[in-house]
Formats: C-alpha cells, structure tokens, sequence
C-alpha cells in the first residue's frame, strides 16, 4: 500500500469496451492534428466550436447546440466536437 495515500481509493485499470477502443483509434488523428495546429490555422474560429475529422474543420458555430445539430448521427463517433479558445487570435 502506498503510504502516501493509505486510506485512498482503489484505482482499477480502465479497459475500454471494443466500442470506445474503435473510437479512440478513429479519432486519434483527429487529436494529433488538434495538438498540432498552428494559430494561424486555428485563428478564424478564435471563440467558436469546431468539429473536426482528420486533419480538418468540418463545421463551426458559436455555442455547442449549435455545432452539434450540425453533426449527424452518423459521424458522432468519428467527429471530434472542440472549443478554440481565444487565446489562438493572432494580432
């Protein structure tokens, strides 16, 4: 036992069901590309939700509603639904 944390709750490995397993996969790329954006590439959704597949911006909108009635049900598993925060604008 850690003695640290003596009395602490017990973490159990997580184990994805083969369901998420193929989510995570599908959207590795997409999450890469995300950590790898520049600012220039991201500046003109400074403030907005984007969905993204790959290495590109499908759609945007200003509130999460909204980016989200723009997805199908479809590609809800191998889009990824993100906030670009102003920090990304370019002055």
């Amino acid at each position: 036992m850690n003695s640290l944390m003596p009395h602490g709750p017990k973490v159990r490995k997580w184990t994805p069901t083969p369901e998420m397993a193929e989510m995570l996969r599908v959207n590795k790329t997409t999450k890469e590309w995300l950590s790898r954006a520049t600012a220039e590439e991201l500046a003109p959704y400074a403030g907005q939700w984007i969905a993204a597949r790959g290495n590109r911006v499908l759609a945007s909108a200003v509130t999460r509603e909204e980016i989200e009635s723009l997805i199908s049900a479809e590609d809800r598993s191998t889009v990824i639904v993100h906030k670009i925060e102003n920090r990304w604008m370019i002055r």
